[in-house]
């Protein structure tokens, strides 16, 4: 009888485990659909054409010139260099690497709930991993980022999987054991990885760190503490050439573009957190209230179910990168950025599974429901959302229009970029004041970035007067963020002096101008710029 039953209960773990690798593989077939439509159909947007731009540098102009004027670690960008080596340097290749680690998140917080759900006794198993799944395969804001060549979909992945061995090494605790050595490396450089990513990378070690204390600090046993401290400690050293390489960006941070706002700060959060991305979207309200619901009633249900270590975890892995990033905003220099703070909705979705798995049925059934025609909802407006940028609408016209001869100018010097990856690259563009990265150039910083140049009224005379345009040909001058590069109109009114102002198109803070030549040709050596 004994053999029999042992046998009944492996046969059930094995139609569980083919179950779940059904669920998982169904979500990662719909994600992948979701991820890859229409994937190269919009034009790079600024970010993105930085991400191809430093992408094409040489190894070593990336690590040892790059991390002089760049924000970022050039992690990404290394990944992203090899990847275009494989699948090319097109909008679509470059963003598929993004896809793919999207993609990728989904059956590691499946994976994860699956590992929550044994560790919580969940009455409903299956179902807690069907929703964790389904949350992150068809999440409009998760799409979006992955239809996006910049590191946040990694960052999310390096995120859920910290989560994930950290609720693997939660399980160990939980039976008494110090946790395996694979999963204590497996967290270690899921961990590293967060930190090399992105300068927030930081925050959300942190709460990894937080969220592993929580968990193991019921326990004395020496054994675990060990392997603890060693893997913070490997992990701080691999940290700590980023570390040092960040520290020397730390002087033009408070000139950076990002703004900070108090007041806005709540709504920024529920931005965050309301399932959607888009400036319009659809019934913003219903989505934020559902969220809102979902979350309060999932950590509500782990912490009266008696596992409060383990509710103050989760909550700390979804809160404290938005707060900590608020709080330095507060204190000194902006950061927060919802953006750079998606991977917090690995936690968010896991802990909202949770909460429509938990629900009696009926309200299990509403919930579900509800969350579906909300995502259908924006996540059909997400798939037919245009570029971020026009810059495929300004391209169309520039090749339309342009006569032999013309000219392109662009301001400021980074313009050029995503210009370029719209028009071609054989085109002849001519940044303004010089080419990016123009980090010598007499000029003004007020991006933040040393390597974009912005320039006043009297440089801007000075450098059109120097410029040799063919005579009687037309400048097409295209800017874009006139409140930080040319926020009193001076430095376009200059560059375009003596001509005429024949076209203007804009889109946003991106504009195109006709610059026509005046209808008397100038004597050589004269110019009407004064």
């Amino acid at each position: 009888m004994a053999y029999e039953g042992w046998i009944k209960e492996r046969s059930g773990e094995a139609l569980k485990a083919r179950r779940i690798a059904l669920i998982v593989a169904a979500a990662v077939a719909i994600g992948l659909c979701v991820r890859f439509f229409g994937i190269g159909s919009r034009a790079l947007w600024l970010d993105e054409a930085y991400s191809a731009w430093f992408s094409g540098r040489g190894w070593a102009e990336l690590w040892i010139e790059t991390p002089l004027y760049e924000t970022h670690p050039p992690t990404y960008y290394s990944v992203l260099k090899l990847w275009r080596g494989i699948a090319g340097d097109s909008a679509a290749a470059l963003r598929s690497f993004s896809a793919l680690a999207g993609l990728a998140a989904i059956p590691v917080i499946a994976f994860a709930a699956r590992d929550f759900g044994s560790l919580s006794a969940a009455k409903r198993p299956l179902l807690l991993v069907l929703a964790a799944a389904a949350l992150m395969a068809l999440s409009p804001r998760l799409v979006t980022i992955a239809q996006d060549a910049r590191p946040y979909a990694l960052l999310l992945l390096g995120y859920a999987a910290g989560l994930a061995f950290w609720l693997r090494l939660t399980c160990s605790f939980r039976s008494g054991g110090d946790g395996a050595i694979g999963d204590w490396a497996g967290l270690g450089i899921a961990t590293t990885a967060v930190l090399w990513l992105h300068g927030l990378g930081i925050l959300f070690a942190a709460a990894l760190l937080g969220a592993l204390l929580l968990t193991a600090a019921p326990s004395p046993e020496p054994a675990r503490w060990r392997r603890l401290v060693v893997t913070v400690a490997l992990t701080g050293l691999a940290y700590l050439p980023c570390l040092m390489m960040m520290a020397g960006r730390t002087a033009d941070w408070s000139n950076g573009w990002l703004g900070w706002d108090p007041a806005a700060f709540p709504g920024a959060m529920l931005d965050l957190y309301g399932l959607l991305y888009l400036d319009e979207p659809v019934t913003p309200v219903a989505a934020r209230i559902v969220f809102a619901l979902l979350v309060t009633v999932g950590l509500r249900a782990i912490w009266r179910g008696g596992d409060r270590p383990m509710a103050s975890a989760l909550a700390l892995l979804l809160l404290f990168p938005p707060l900590a990033a608020a709080a330095v905003s507060q204190a000194g220099i902006p950061i927060f950025l919802p953006r750079t703070l998606v991977p917090v909705l690995a936690p968010a979705y896991l802990i909202a599974a949770v909460a429509i798995a938990q629900l009696p049925r009926q309200r299990m059934i509403a919930a579900a429901g509800a969350v579906a025609l909300l995502f259908a909802a924006n996540l059909g407006q997400t798939l037919a959302r245009p570029s971020l940028e026009a810059w495929d609408e300004a391209a169309a016209i520039l090749s339309r229009d342009m006569k032999p001869g013309d000219v392109i100018w662009a301001y400021p010097n980074d313009v050029k970029l995503p210009l370029e990856r719209a028009l071609g690259a054989a085109s002849a563009i001519t940044p303004i004041p010089a080419p990016y990265p123009a980090l010598t150039t007499p000029g003004y910083r007020r991006s933040g970035s040393p390597a974009v140049v912005t320039i006043d009224a009297p440089m801007a005379r000075r450098w059109a007067v120097g410029q040799e345009v063919p005579q009687g040909r037309t400048v097409w001058l295209v800017t874009m963020g006139a409140v930080l590069s040319d926020p009193d109109g001076q430095v376009a009114e200059q560059l375009s002096s003596g001509r005429t102002v024949a076209y203007l198109r804009s889109w946003g803070s991106l504009k195109v101008q006709r610059l026509d030549p005046p209808r008397k040709a100038l004597k050589p050596g004269t110019s009407r710029l004064r």
